[in-house]
């Protein structure tokens, strides 16, 4: 089983709804769950909210109950999940830091922003610790620009931007109302539209990031 964590530092990046939309278009070709570990829970309220379910399951985490619960929850999984991908809150701390140290990728979400910046570059560094920690080259890392509003400077500017800070850029996820509506009607984007084509191809960088663990 692969893993694969959403992380960080700052809100409003547009993490969860890259994990759900990232689940769906890898569910296509592989037994895809997701693994809730924001207490907030926002990934499993969108799944209680898809009246016509999703082609995965969430699975939700309380990660206050410990390391060795938290390992067991996941070999649980193993024996029916080829990819799991844990949504963490916006922040560096417990449940972020248990992510990092199972997962074999980390992506990080970071919007055309000062702040997003410095919160990726805090995320970046607590994947470098978790590295050092497990004594691994794991987990790997990308970069992935979000909420791109790609007719501004700043969205042009920041795959670049981005790759200064010394990790490989993933494809980006655009500010579409495609995305927003799939989260307000509790489903996930269609497959055919602008947007679903951008999951597919951050869908496949994924698949091929992982083909080197």
């Amino acid at each position: 089983m692969n893993t694969v964590a959403i992380v960080s530092r700052k809100g409003g990046t547009g993490k969860t709804s890259i994990a759900m939309n990232l689940a769906s278009a890898l569910a296509v070709r592989r037994r895809v769950a997701v693994m809730d570990l924001d207490p907030q829970g926002s990934a499993t309220r969108w799944a209680e909210w898809a009246e016509g379910g999703l082609p995965f399951e969430v699975h939700s985490f309380n990660t206050g109950r410990g390391v060795g619960q938290f390992k067991s929850a996941l070999e649980g999984l193993r024996e029916g999940v080829d990819l799991l991908i844990l949504d963490t809150p916006p922040e560096v701390e417990t449940p972020t830091k248990l992510a990092l140290l199972v997962a074999d990728l980390a992506l990080i979400p970071t919007a055309p922003s000062a702040l997003d910046l410095w919160a990726t570059q805090e995320a970046i560094g607590a994947a470098r610790e978790a590295r050092e920690a497990r004594g691994s080259s794991l987990p790997l890392v990308a970069t992935v620009p979000s909420r791109m509003n790609y007719r501004t400077r700043e969205a042009k500017e920041l795959p670049d931007t981005l790759k200064a800070l010394g990790e490989p850029v993933a494809p980006p996820i655009g500010l579409r109302v495609e995305v927003q509506r799939a989260v307000i009607q509790g489903r996930v984007v269609t497959p055919g539209s602008e947007a679903g084509r951008e999951f597919f191809y951050l869908a496949r960088y994924v698949i091929n990031r992982l083909r080197r663990v």
